[in-house]
Parts: C-alpha cells; sequence; structure tokens
C-alpha cells in the first residue's frame, strides 16, 4: 500500500523578531514549527506548517507575498518537495523531501534543519 504524507510548507519571513514571525504565523495556523533552513546557501529561521486544505494555502499565498518571499517549499501527500514561486504562482519539482546527515545537508545550497527532531532534510 501506498503511503500518505502529510502536505506541508517550509517558508521563511525574515523578520528581525523570531517571536513576531510565530505571531503572525500562529494567527492563521494552528500547527507551526519552527526550524533552521538553508535556501541559496543563506541561513534563515524558517517555519513547517501542515497544509490541510485550500484555504491554507491561499493564507501561505498571502504571507509569503507580504514578506516578499520569492518562494516557498511544498511537499505534496506523496513527499515530492516543490518550489513554489510567490510572483508567477508557478511550481519547480526539487525531488524527495529525505532525511540525510548532517555532512550531506551542509554540502547542499538548501537543506532544513528540524531542531525537535535533530534531523536534516534535503530534496533529492
Amino acid at each position: 500500500m501506498r503511503q500518505i504524507y502529510t502536505q506541508f510548507v517550509i517558508l521563511a519571513l525574515n523578520l528581525a523578531n523570531d517571536k513576531q514571525e510565530r505571531a503572525i504565523l500562529e494567527d492563521k495556523f494552528t500547527n507551526v514549527k519552527q526550524l533552521l533552513g538553508s535556501y541559496k546557501g543563506t541561513m534563515e529561521n524558517s517555519y513547517l506548517i501542515e497544509v490541510k486544505n485550500k484555504e491554507d494555502l491561499l493564507n501561505v499565498s498571502i504571507i509569503a507575498n507580504k514578506y516578499n518571499q520569492e518562494s516557498v517549499l511544498l511537499r505534496d501527500n506523496e513527499n515530492q518537495a516543490h518550489l513554489w514561486y510567490m510572483a508567477t504562482d508557478d511550481m519547480t519539482h526539487l525531488g524527495t523531501f529525505t532525511e540525510v546527515s548532517q555532512h550531506r545537508a551542509h554540502q547542499e545550497d538548501g537543506y532544513t534543519f528540524d531542531y525537535a527532531t535533530q534531523k536534516y532534510y534535503i530534496c533529492v
């Protein structure tokens, strides 16, 4: 039987204040998890948000656009990751969202570190 994965997005707001970022996101979403990310080689605070419906996707788009985010990572229910570009609404397939070693993650210009599980992820 095929495994169904929870859909989520990973995004950053790049404000100077983590508490302000969490407040903005928690105003619209019930399940917000803080992560550490690297995007194009730049470290940033990022957040994982479960996407349960089209309203969640709309809210992600509104927030990402408001805070000038070029793109967000969207993982679908088949564990495939896509870069969702806000300006055009286009998506680029990145690959499978995969757990890797710290060493392997640091070889990439884009990765995610989950503070809670102490695990690293990349798209391959």
